[in-house]
């Protein structure tokens, strides 16, 4: 799994402040905590020494322990069978007599008492834990390092807020949303500004290619026409035999360079706003069948699934070229025995009109560029196949100008689904009042 910007910087303020922590554990412990402790223990072991003494000589050993403890705030307890300290546990001298400091939470101190000529050992518990300092350290450093750690998230999500924005900002240019900008405001200011500067640059450079096509297109139009005008003569006068022929096959070459024009066109017209729409009523599966009339699919199976009434608010005319685009885009690169589906739903606020085939399809690489202006498939770049790429882009761009959305996906049959989104009216709700009289 590859770890994204975000992640791996997380992961490097993390583990620096887990180190940090794990350094001030080591410090606090061993260079500050460890030798108080010492000190706190050679203390305690002076003061058991001490009652050891004064319970020796005092004439009542009894009331003068129960004196000593309330003095001292100490429990004195003598050891079980009077029993010396356990194996292993490291043992002192101290005035001429033994004593250790017990392990334990508590940590007692056992000192030996010589009474009577016998030798028995005191257990003296002390009120304060030796051990509860460092555990409470220990728990505060856990706290401040998951506090810290999630700060860290925080600040890491604040600093490359900027790049996120800019690439979601740049997503969405190179989806073909050439008038997106980014808000100049707050902490992403400069990336705003610098991103839309750059926008503004590239969106300028679109705009100019395309009114170059346009009207470059459309210059094109006025010869297109005087070749068309004079090859209908030539066919009237020319005799039968191969010239016609000829003459035929010259007329479709101008009929498909007068296709291509009008797409050039159309794509420029809708990429620059110079389209109004013109939305009615428009029964899907109208729509569809009107398509379908306008190209020619040959011998292929169709099957059309669309409810009778799904009705859409949309340019007629628009969306009939979109899925004409679509299908023509089946007849050109599907073999002659495929099979198409037509396919129109509602899925939420919106309708999905659809286009499917089990052709061949094309790499999951290729399904992002499809519509890209002048990308062509390389299974697709041979001279029969024609188009110049824009048919799907008049497709996205149709979408658009509608409030929609276009996609491409792999098909469940094996071949390409290509799809458009189209917003549903919303209804009108009806007006609410105070209830009319009865007459």
């Amino acid at each position: 799994m590859t770890l994204g910007l975000r992640e791996r910087l997380f992961i490097a303020l993390a583990g620096l402040l887990l180190v940090t922590v794990l350094a001030a554990w080591t410090l606090t412990t061993g260079a500050v905590l460890r030798p108080l402790f010492d000190e706190l223990r050679a203390e305690r072991v002076e003061m058991a020494v001490y009652i050891a003494k004064e319970l020796e000589e005092a004439p009542d050993p009894d009331a003068r322990a129960e004196a000593l403890s309330e003095e001292l705030a100490v429990r004195l307890e003598r050891a079980p069978s009077g029993r010396p300290p356990p194996p292993g546990t490291a043992l002192v001298h101290r005035g001429g007599r033994r004593a250790a400091v017990l392990p334990g939470p508590r940590a007692p101190v056992a000192v030996e008492v010589r009474r009577a000529g016998r030798e028995r050992w005191l257990l003296v518990h002390f009120t304060a834990d030796l051990d509860a300092p460092p555990r409470r350290m220990g728990l505060a450093l856990l706290l401040l390092l998951a506090t810290a750690v999630t700060l860290a998230w925080a600040v890491v999500e604040r600093a490359l807020r900027p790049l996120h924005v800019a690439t979601a900002a740049m997503e969405r240019i190179a989806g073909g949303e050439l008038q997106h900008r980014v808000d100049e405001r707050g902490p992403v200011a400069e990336v705003g500004k610098t991103f839309n500067h750059m926008a503004e640059q590239v969106q300028g450079i679109v705009r100019g290619q395309q009114q170059w096509m346009a009207a470059v297109s459309h210059e094109l139009r006025t010869p297109l026409s005087r070749m068309r005008l004079g090859l209908a003569l030539a066919k009237e006068e020319a005799p039968p035999g191969p010239v016609g022929g000829r003459l035929a096959a010259l007329d479709a070459e101008v009929d498909e360079m007068q296709a291509l024009i009008d797409d050039l066109i159309a794509s420029a017209r809708l990429e620059q706003g110079l389209v109004a729409l013109r939305p009615e009523p428009t029964p899907a599966r109208e729509l569809l069948l009107e398509a379908l009339a306008t190209v020619d699919l040959g011998e292929r199976e169709i099957v059309i699934d669309a409810p009778d009434d799904l009705v859409l608010h949309v340019d007629r005319a628009y969306l009939r070229r979109a899925l004409v685009n679509l299908l023509t885009n089946v007849a050109r690169y599907t073999p002659a025995d495929a099979r198409v589906w037509l396919d129109a739903r509602v899925e939420g606020d919106a309708a999905t009109l659809s286009v499917e085939d089990d052709g061949p399809g094309l790499p999951r690489g290729q399904l992002d560029q499809l519509f890209t202006p002048f990308f062509r498939a390389e299974a697709s770049r041979s001279r029969a196949t024609g188009g110049l790429g824009l048919g799907l882009v008049v497709v996205r761009q149709v979408a658009t100008l509608h409030g929609g959305a276009a996609g491409a996906a792999a098909g469940a049959r094996g071949g390409l689904r290509v799809w458009l989104r189209i917003p549903l009216p919303t209804p009108v709700q009806p007006e609410s009042g105070p209830p009319r009289p009865r007459a």
